[in-house]
């Protein structure tokens, strides 16, 4: 069976709408170029680009590694961006609002899939807050949502992946995941009338923790939702590999993120500064993974798109079935 690459459209993040991509049409077209037939498409790359802040920066630089070697002499570690919070909180109202609105540019999207014969693996959504103890402001959230399952079944997405939203305690301070659950069990439903399954990723609050990645999934316990699986979101060290075994155990997953950083000889064979992909293979053999590896190049895909070729030649080189 042949291996299926995707490529987010947040390994463009960095570039579109300037110079180098002035278009949608031309990220459509620069993955097809790729030789790359499937897309995953980030929500908050897609909507009108009027209510959307642009992310910045150098488009050609990779985030400088948190440790060369992988490794982590503190295991909370992980890979991440710092972000000023005023500018945090100001994106995250934009993103609020974006959220709400269809864009103006679903249609032409479809024209261009299908003019550049791409499919779409998976649609990640980074509005709204399922976990939210608000009960009102939560379920207006869960109302968008479902405004993105819409969308997601207009473009043909087989699922889309929300994230798990605010972290809550309970009165004895232990971690309580049932908000989110019950969020998520209603967006599954919701999902399953569109023939759009609902997907949560480890991707940061709660789901950094690999425990509670599997408490989720067993408590939605719904036939529509599933997990995706970051190779690098995960605390950095032997937390990535078992993390990703154990999510890879659950359900089975339609879509995994071949999450890359920096690439150097040094950092070994199979390796970026971050992730032994090698190892990552092996995993998803274990499990017959048979869903696909959708690029994500951390929002940076180097010039040339170095960065997307690279991740391109360790699916080729480790992960084909």
């Amino acid at each position: 069976m042949r291996t299926k690459v995707a490529v987010s459209t947040y390994s463009f993040s960095n570039i579109l709408y300037t110079e180098r991509m002035p278009t949608l049409e031309d990220l459509f077209r620069t993955i097809h170029e790729l030789g790359i037939e499937g897309v995953e498409i980030v929500a908050f790359n897609i909507v009108d680009p009027d209510v959307m802040p642009r992310m910045s920066g150098d488009p050609d630089k990779s985030p400088d590694p948190v440790l060369p070697d992988g490794s982590a002499p503190n295991q909370a570690e992980r890979p991440q961006m710092k972000m000023d919070p005023e500018l945090r909180k100001a994106m995250r109202d934009k993103m609020s609002q974006a959220g709400r609105v269809r864009p103006a540019s679903i249609d032409r999207i479809k024209d261009y899939l299908k003019k550049y014969g791409l499919t779409v693996c998976n649609m990640p959504v980074d509005f709204g807050d399922i976990g939210n103890p608000d009960e009102t402001a939560r379920k207006s959230d869960i109302e968008m949502l479902k405004l993105w399952i819409d969308i997601a079944a207009e473009l043909g997405s087989p699922s889309v992946r929300f994230n798990s939203g605010h972290i809550n305690y309970d009165e004895n301070g232990k971690l309580d995941l049932s908000i989110c659950i019950t969020s998520y069990r209603e967006l599954a439903e919701y999902g399953a009338a569109k023939n759009v399954a609902v997907t949560m990723e480890n991707h940061g609050g709660a789901t950094e923790q690999p425990e509670a990645c599997v408490e989720i999934f067993q408590g939605v316990n719904h036939p529509n939702f599933q997990l995706t699986p970051d190779f690098g979101n995960f605390h950095l060290g032997e937390d990535m590999y078992r993390g990703i075994d154990m999510m890879f155990a659950c359900g089975k997953p339609l879509c995994s993120h071949m999450k890359t950083y920096a690439f150097s000889p040094e950092y070994g064979e199979g390796c970026d500064s971050h992730t032994d992909f090698k190892r990552m293979a092996e995993i998803a053999r274990r499990h017959n993974f048979e869903g696909w590896y959708s690029i994500e190049c951390n929002g940076a895909c180097g010039r040339d798109f170095v960065n997307v070729r690279k991740t391109m030649e360790l699916i080729e080189n480790y992960f084909q079935r």
